[in-house]
């Protein structure tokens, strides 16, 4: 968590951390605090508290079509 701890030391807002081996991306808006997806259960991840019109479709990211 050193990483983390360093990227929101200088103001970074979310940190994401993709898995493709489990097909999952992790959200995290703090050290503690943590959002996750998984192509299995959401296809869409978004952000929008400072990318509004932003949507990932992990599909995409994990080379599955919708």
């Amino acid at each position: 968590m050193t990483k983390l701890s360093e990227y929101f030391g200088i103001g970074v807002k979310h940190v994401w951390i993709v898995t493709p081996s489990t097909q999952t991306l992790q959200d995290y808006t703090s050290i503690t605090e943590m959002s996750g997806y998984s192509l299995a259960e959401s296809r869409q991840v978004k952000c929008p508290d400072i990318l509004p019109d932003f949507e990932l479709d992990l599909g995409e990211i994990f080379g599955e079509s919708s």
